[in-house]
């Protein structure tokens, strides 16, 4: 019944981070501060030693770099940037932080996966792992909508660590398949974050880039007070 309300709890953090996103978007430069914060302290302070963790080897970082670079071949196939008309390259720059909030999406539902194999191994030590988990929820729903202002990806982002969970809980995986997953994402959103979501602190308005820069500094700072609860 715990891993129950654990997952409910997964859904709706999602979805109030998601909400929040939606309902300011006057404060977008603030967002996209957070975003490019809270993602870039994640990839490097919790996915990335989770990778080393899972597979420790002097190879195990081949995978990141496998992320990053397969995304950026990705959108050089896709033309993703290629320059075209105004209306053209804004639509290729909202394509690609959709890809990136799939990334995202995929990083909730390993997320998810994680809580319900350490629930497996005792109740109290998937507790745990769903307290960090759910804490951050709330920055990767608004990440989500930071990305790809859909509505849909945010339920799917909402519902994937608890569809993870059920996966978690009856399925075992290797720890070096788990390694090569995390990795991969790690760079897709490390691409994301740096390609994409950084270079907007760079505008005309000193204050929000002020803001977008402070607002970046929070958003590291909230994904390692999570992950000091861990």
């Amino acid at each position: 019944m715990q891993i129950t309300y654990i997952a409910i709890f997964a859904f709706l953090s999602t979805m109030f981070g998601g909400y929040i996103a939606f309902k300011y978007k006057r404060f977008v430069h603030v967002f996209s501060g957070l975003t490019a914060g809270t993602i870039l302290a994640l990839i490097f302070l919790e996915i990335i030693p989770e990778v080393v963790e899972l597979n420790n080897s002097q190879f195990v970082l081949l995978s990141v770099i496998s992320g990053f670079v397969l995304f950026h071949i990705l959108e050089k196939v896709l033309s993703l940037h290629s320059h075209h008309e105004e209306g053209h390259e804004h639509h290729d720059h909202i394509s690609s932080k959709k890809i990136g909030a799939w990334a995202l999406i995929l990083h909730s539902l390993l997320d998810g996966m994680a809580i319900g194999l350490a629930y497996n191994i005792s109740p109290a030590f998937g507790l745990i792992v769903a307290i960090g988990v759910i804490a951050h929820d709330f920055s990767d729903g608004f990440n989500t909508v930071t990305l790809s202002h859909s509505k849909k990806l945010l339920f799917l982002d909402s519902i994937a660590p608890v569809v993870g969970i059920i996966i978690g809980s009856y399925f075992i995986f290797s720890d070096k398949v788990m390694s090569i997953l995390f990795g991969i994402f790690a760079g897709i959103l490390l691409y994301v974050s740096t390609s994409d979501i950084l270079p907007e602190a760079h505008c005309d308005n000193k204050k929000h880039m002020v803001q977008n820069l402070l607002a970046m500094i929070i958003g590291v700072m909230y994904i390692v007070f999570i992950i000091s609860l861990e």
